[in-house]
């Protein structure tokens, strides 16, 4: 099943059910309407490849293609052209939230192309992850690499030119805000969490 309205009987133990097939037959993504639910398989699944990444951003109609992150990325990318578009990404610790947004920048830069100095600013964004995840993140008894903070990253297209949303699109800047720091990590932790990642790395 690809997509959870199409059950007859839309309660938890329905939903389960086809939760814990697709997980069993390695398939993380599933839709709810225009909700896409994603199941960490704790484990790299073959679905970010460039083919996969041509099936998306090729597509002549997207809400036929299957329930995927790049889905929603193409989507998104698609509709900026006629009003402004947000995604967002939530879910319990450990769920693959820094994983995803990720990928789905990754997304938007092979789509792009980029190569010219705009588009860049992807690129950019991408490496200050690592940068941000040594200051923000922090060992808990769930993840190792747990990210204890809010990031809200922007992405600026030029939508004044006919080839707005096409995969030759400018892409003008990128913005990255952070926010819901978790401070009091600094000065009293719990048992077996750790401090942000730059303190162990200054030891």
């Amino acid at each position: 099943m690809l997509d959870l309205s199409d059950l007859k009987i839309l309660d938890q133990k329905s939903i389960l059910n086809v939760l814990v097939e697709n997980h069993a037959n390695k398939i993380p993504y599933i839709s709810c309407g225009d909700v896409c639910i994603s199941m960490n398989p704790y484990e790299w699944l073959d679905v970010y490849n460039e083919k996969i990444v041509k099936a998306y951003s090729d597509s002549k109609v997207i809400d036929e293609t299957k329930p995927h992150i790049f889905k929603i990325a193409e989507k998104a990318t698609r509709l900026v052209c006629i009003k402004d578009q947000c995604i967002v990404i939530s879910g319990e610790s450990a769920s693959g939230k820094s994983e995803c947004m990720k990928l789905m920048l990754n997304y938007v830069t092979r789509k792009h192309n980029v190569q010219d100095t705009h588009n860049h600013y992807l690129e950019f964004i991408r490496a200050t992850s690592s940068i941000l995840e040594y200051f923000g993140n922090a060992r808990t008894i769930r993840n190792s690499n747990s990210s204890r903070f809010g990031k809200f990253v922007t992405i600026q297209f030029n939508t004044s030119t006919e080839s707005c949303c096409s995969s030759k699109s400018d892409i003008l800047g990128c913005h990255i805000s952070t926010f819901l720091l978790e401070n009091s990590r600094v000065t009293a932790k719990s048992n077996k969490n750790s401090n942000f990642h730059v303190f162990h790395c200054i030891l």
